[in-house]
């Protein structure tokens, strides 16, 4: 799969993505609600890997884990409000 880079335009990742006009608006309406709900839906998914050894591997300390989390918040927060405007 060949990634999208930086400089392509913004309207063609949009169109490629088939996220049109309407559907940036619900993202857009949708991003509030989400921004509330993730705190706990990141817990929740952290805990989980906690039960399984193999994935915590990956994170070297608990601060590691906390800042994964932190990373993942703030990716999905900039993709629901500031991805879809043009």
């Amino acid at each position: 799969m060949v990634a999208v880079s930086s400089g392509y335009n913004e309207a063609r990742k949009l169109d490629f993505l088939k996220i049109d006009e309407e559907t940036r608006r619900s993202l857009e309406e949708f991003a509030p609600t989400l921004k509330g709900l993730l705190p706990a839906i990141l817990d929740a998914f952290y805990a989980h890997l906690r039960n399984y050894p193999e994935m915590m591997k990956f994170f070297s300390s608990d601060s590691r884990v906390s800042h994964a989390k932190a990373a993942q918040l703030d990716h999905w927060i900039t993709l629901f409000f500031r991805t879809f405007r043009q």
